[in-house]
């Protein structure tokens, strides 16, 4: 979130917003709208926003990420938090943040990516045959969201749970 709210003050989506979770720790001059698929989640999401008084959420939308119904570049940012692992096409799904946010502007990731060697890429291979089950893809590499056209990598770093995030 440090790194969203060091931006100026932006339109932003956030993708796969679920309960909303990460709403309440927006910077009050961004301007968000919240995207998911599941009801149930965004019916928890609205509440969160109407409890907490989040007058900068504009909108929390039932909305497919692969089918964005937004014009060309209505938005300064679109964030994806742990959500790449878990849709059916990354790909599309990028894609899509891709032509809904202006050109120069910023498309944040946030997942869980497969290690590439040790005991818990190991883990994780034994687990991919699970992910249908799961709901998730434990093997998820980083190069599903990087090379994409027109877009570079300004920042890659490890995160660590904290308590901030967890509400």
């Amino acid at each position: 979130m440090r790194t969203l709210n060091a931006l100026p003050a932006a339109r932003v989506l956030e993708v796969g917003v679920g309960t909303g979770i990460a709403l309440p720790h927006y910077k009050r001059d961004h301007r968000v709208t919240g995207i998911d698929l599941s009801p149930d989640m965004l019916r928890i999401a609205e509440k969160r926003v109407r409890t907490k008084n989040l007058v900068n959420v504009d909108a929390i939308l039932e909305m497919d990420a692969g089918n964005l119904s937004f014009a060309d570049h209505a938005f300064d940012v679109a964030v994806a938090m742990f959500v790449m692992s878990v849709v059916p096409d990354p790909a599309r799904v990028l894609n899509e943040m891709y032509r809904v946010v202006k050109p120069g502007g910023k498309i944040v990731t946030v997942n869980h990516f497969r290690a590439d060697a040790g005991l818990r890429a190991r883990f994780e291979r034994w687990l991919s045959r699970y992910g249908s089950k799961l709901g998730w893809h434990p093997e998820f590499s980083i190069d599903a969201v990087l090379g994409h056209p027109g877009m570079a990598l300004i920042e890659q770093r490890n995160l660590r749970r904290s308590a901030s995030t967890r509400s």
